[in-house]
Formats: structure tokens, sequence, C-alpha cells
């Protein structure tokens, strides 16, 4: 895998491919989504944030009800790494005595950002950070039934 040389576009622009993985800044996840929709491509995956522009998912999914006969879906590459939990749930939930009933996530930095990182938290940490933490949460259970979430 390489990064593709934006001169190449032509090219790019005449692949059928089957699946699609949006792996680029955030603020270009849900224009680059909408392009491959419709013939282009049956399944497009996009990774959190799924956009960091609300205006920009809102297009996304107008376009998206226009071309049925694509699938897109959220990537959380937190919940990869998180797929031991699935053997280990039951554990926590004895451990737990059953459900989660409440979470508080704290962030805590030892060291500064690595260079180059700061341009990944243009929109905040709360951007970049919340995401993960929900699909870790969704090992735990539906995140459907989440009633209140603060951020301080």
């Amino acid at each position: 895998m390489y990064k593709a040389d934006p001169e190449d576009f032509p090219v790019y622009q005449n692949l059928k491919p089957d699946v699609v993985f949006v792996v680029t800044p955030d603020f270009t996840h849900s224009d680059i989504a909408r392009w491959w929709l419709g013939e282009r491509a049956p399944v497009i995956f996009v990774e959190k944030p799924f956009d960091s522009q609300l205006n920009n998912v809102n297009a996304l999914f107008i376009e998206l009800a226009r071309h049925p006969v694509s699938t897109i879906l959220g990537l959380d590459h937190y919940r990869f790494r998180a797929l031991l939990l699935d053997t280990m749930m039951p554990g926590v939930a004895e451990h737990l005595g059953g459900a989660v009933r409440s979470v508080k996530f704290y962030l805590c930095e030892a060291r500064p950002l690595e260079l180059g990182r700061e341009h990944t938290l243009q929109f905040g940490l709360t951007l970049d950070m919340l995401p993960h933490f929900l699909a870790l949460l969704a090992c735990f259970g539906a995140i459907e039934s989440v009633d209140d979430i603060e951020v301080e």
C-alpha cells in the first residue's frame, strides 16, 4: 500500500473496487466517500471521525439516499485493538456486578504531543478521542442505550 499521488487521480477515477477505505484527513472524509457512492463502490468504510464538519456529513447522507447500491460504514481502529475484550467480557461483567451504569473518561497526556500530531487536533481533542472512547464503550453493550454524555 502506498499514498496516492494527486496527479494520478484520472487513473483512480476508472477504478471500480468492491470496497473503499477512506483514511484521509477528517475534513475530507465525506467528500471522498460521496465521490465513491453508486456504481463506483458498493461498500465504503470511513475512519473516525466521520467528518469534522456536520454539513459535509449531511450532504453525504443526502447523496447516499440517491445511491442505495452503496453502504457506508464507520470504522474505528481502536475497536480492533479491543477485540480481546470480547473474550474477557463475562469476567468483566462479573467483576462489575452486572451491566456498566456509569463511565468516567479521563485523558491524561504524560508527554507533549508527537511532532506533526497537532494538525489532527484542529477541531479539538474531543472530536479526536470521543469516537475512540465510544468504540471501546461499545464492547460493553449497545451504545444506543447511553442516556447522557458530558464533556468537561
